[in-house]
């Protein structure tokens, strides 16, 4: 795999063209994604199963005197509704196939409106007529416009080109907010028994462990009635008496896979040293994320696609 170039594998079809005014469309990825595809790499050699995120931006135009008239750049198809996805290299490793996409967002929409999907069941496909089917999807919320397709396979295969990846099923996500509020007495504090959160009509979220320090705290979370899994975040504020702001903690930033629970960390957002005097109640903002599976029918060419080891 040492053959493989990174930085033309995050590449946007757009990187090189000169920059003007005008309607562009735009791509959450560009030159940080690096650190991105190579933990997908990584992974494959029996490494951490989540990639570390990104939160770099760029955009891209056309070229001048060139009109831009199409939603997406040439080659890209679209994934979701506002966002596209191109194919942008084919990883071939022992026990597994990792395709790596890049996406784009429509032109005209702002990349935070997009519902991105977190991942899906997707087949693929090569000339030989063989059709693997795909174990994961590795993504990360700092990094929605790149994520990488794993597909197991348990014989060689050779040279053999792969001709497309089919999506048949995208995982949406359908996000619920609220927040709940229990009284705080000092730090360290942890709460005695677990907090049951109904959120939904068959939904709840189970906070097990809520553990705050003067600089940092902890939340360990599960949930039930969701049959493929969520996403949980968390914000904790600490109020006064009057219900006015003392200090907050925020998460540290990390990239989760859809599941049943998990742990959240978190930091004291406020300049050190921390003053937490006259807290006396704890909001627990949280937003859970329920994974939706929405039956697709979607092609992606990987003809010409760049084939790595």
């Amino acid at each position: 795999m040492s053959g493989i170039d990174y930085e033309e594998l995050i590449k946007s079809p757009l990187d090189d063209a000169e920059t003007v005014s005008g309607a562009s469309w735009s791509s959450a990825v560009p030159g940080a994604a690096v650190g991105l595809l190579l933990g997908w790499i990584l992974t494959l050699a029996g490494g951490e199963d989540v990639a570390p995120p990104t939160t770099s931006e760029a955009t891209t135009t056309s070229p001048p005197g060139v009109a831009v008239t199409a939603d997406y750049p040439p080659d890209y198809t679209e994934l979701a509704p506002g966002v596209a996805a191109s194919g942008s290299q084919v990883v071939l490793d022992d026990g597994s196939i990792v395709v790596a996409f890049t996406t784009a967002t429509q032109r005209g929409i702002d990349p935070e409106e997009v519902a991105w999907p977190i991942g899906g069941s997707w087949l693929l496909e090569s000339e030989s007529g063989a059709t693997l089917e795909s174990a994961r999807v590795v993504n990360g919320r700092f990094s929605p416009a790149a994520f990488a397709v794993h597909f197991p396979t348990e014989q060689s295969i050779g040279d053999s080109a792969f001709t497309q990846a089919r999506l048949i099923e995208r995982w949406d996500v359908a996000e619920i907010s609220g927040s709940i509020e229990i009284p705080f007495r000092e730090e360290p504090f942890a709460i005695e028994e677990p907090l049951a959160v109904p959120i939904g009509q068959s939904l709840t979220l189970i906070i097990s462990r809520l553990e705050l320090g003067r600089f940092l705290a902890a939340a360990e979370w599960q949930t039930t009635g969701a049959e493929l899994g969520t996403t949980v975040q968390m914000t904790i504020r600490l109020l006064d008496a009057d219900g006015a702001l003392v200090g907050s903690y925020e998460r540290f930033p990390e990239v989760r896979e859809p599941g049943a629970g998990g742990m959240l960390e978190f930091s004291w957002s406020e300049p050190f040293p921390s003053d937490q005097e006259g807290a006396v109640t704890v909001a627990v903002d949280y937003t859970v994320g329920v994974v939706e599976a929405v039956p697709v029918s979607l092609a992606f060419d990987l003809t010409g696609v760049p084939v790595g080891r």
